[in-house]
């Protein structure tokens, strides 16, 4: 039998726990107020009468303690309740594809164990709060596809355990903060569709963690550093297409030998593609819109390099001023490439007559160029084509 005084200490423990779990219902009550639409019913087992632990995107730890809340992809419509930063014990936070409105409040600051927290695909206006820059255990931050705006507030680069980091299809102006490049264990950074402009921070091109980088779609200027990708041991991703990049292609870029998405278009970058570049052996490569340059007497050495790609999906290289004779190394290239585009250069001569050899060609574009006599019989071989563009040249019929 329990004596009085351990009989006393249970029952305050019980007590205590009872009035913890009664602070969780509360804080997920005033969540719901604040929905103000809910179209599939998502909440409608949140009721007095069941278990917040059942409760439809609630999920406790052993205590009873409201750890997650996850009520992503759920159609709901309205504002953020401030009173979710009462679920002290919160570690997930995903509120993600609904249409959440107003500002982020700034009381989810004081959830201090939250290590998820996504916002994205929601209608969250206002800025980017620097009060997230004080969250100690955060690893996964998405506010991407918001109408969020004004700048990126450097108090993010005190995220020193934040690996994904997503401020994607937003309004942000300014540049990027260089602090952020000393984040030590980042693996993600995408601020792709944004209004951000000014030159990347050398810094970025020195993050030995990171896997992926996506800029795309924006106003950075300059130069990329001569050797970009020396210090990417890990990168895979990368997405600098759309912006205003301009002189050569580094050749150090096949240095970051994991990559397998580059994606450089629509820049102004100038000159020949590196050799080296061929040796990256990427899934995808898009170099298009740019204003590089090949002749008969050099330029295409990548496309060699590339031959011994098996995994080579999509090349990209259309509207440039790529120039001469279509090298014969396009015939063996993978046959698993799906996508080959050199449309709007200025090359000449016919297409070479292996072109048949790449059998798994879905879409093949040459058109506007200056490409002349027969068509080879052998794009007959190429029997999943689905598009092949060949206007605007001198091709004079089938061969």
């Amino acid at each position: 039998m329990a004596t009085p005084a351990v009989a006393q200490v249970t029952l305050l423990l019980l007590s205590c726990l009872a009035a913890a779990a009664g602070n969780d219902r509360d804080a997920l009550l005033a969540f719901k107020a604040g929905v103000t639409l809910d179209p599939t019913g998502a909440l409608r087992s949140w009721s007095n009468d069941t278990a917040i632990c059942r409760w439809v995107g609630v999920n406790c730890s052993a205590a009873g303690r409201v750890t997650t809340l996850d009520v992503g992809a759920r159609r709901l419509a309205g504002t953020l309740s401030p009173a979710v930063a009462d679920l002290a014990h919160l570690e997930v936070l995903n509120l993600t594809d609904n249409a959440f409105t107003g500002a982020i409040p700034e009381s989810l600051g004081r959830l201090g164990r939250l290590y998820y927290l996504s916002l994205c695909d929601n209608a969250f206006t206002g800025g980017v709060p620097a009060w997230l820059g004080a969250m100690p255990a955060l690893m996964v931050l998405r506010l991407d596809t918001n109408s969020l705006s004004g700048r990126i507030p450097p108090s993010l680069a005190n995220l020193t355990t934040i690996r994904q980091l997503s401020l994607a299809e937003n309004l942000l102006e300014g540049g990027i903060p260089e602090g952020l490049a000393r984040l030590p264990n980042l693996q993600l950074f995408n601020v792709r569709r944004n209004n951000l402009a000014g030159e990347i921070p050398p810094g970025y091109f020195n993050m030995s963690s990171l896997q992926g980088i996506s800029l795309y779609n924006n106003e950075f200027h300059g130069k990329l550093p001569r050797d970009a990708g020396t210090r990417w041991p890990s990168l895979v991703y990368l997405y600098l297409g759309g912006n205003r990049l301009t002189g050569p292609i580094p050749a150090s870029l096949a240095n970051a030998t994991q990559l397998q998405y580059v994606d450089l278009a629509n820049n102004s970058f100038t000159g020949q593609v590196p050799p080296e570049i061929g040796n990256l052996c990427p899934q995808s490569l898009e170099l298009s819109n740019n204003e590089l340059t090949a002749t008969d007497a050099g330029g295409w050495e990548f496309l060699d390099n590339l031959t011994n790609c098996d995994v080579l999906t999509e090349i990209f290289l259309d509207d440039n001023k790529l120039g001469g004779a279509m090298p014969n190394s396009i015939t063996r290239l993978s046959r698993n490439l799906e996508r080959l585009s050199l449309a709007s250069n200025r090359i000449s001569g016919m297409i070479p007559a292996g072109i048949g050899n790449l059998v798994g060609l879905q879409r093949l574009s040459l058109a506007s160029n200056r490409i002349s006599r027969m068509i080879p019989a052998g794009i007959g071989n190429l029997v999943g084509l689905e598009r092949l563009y060949l206007d605007s040249n001198l091709i004079t019929g089938w061969g």
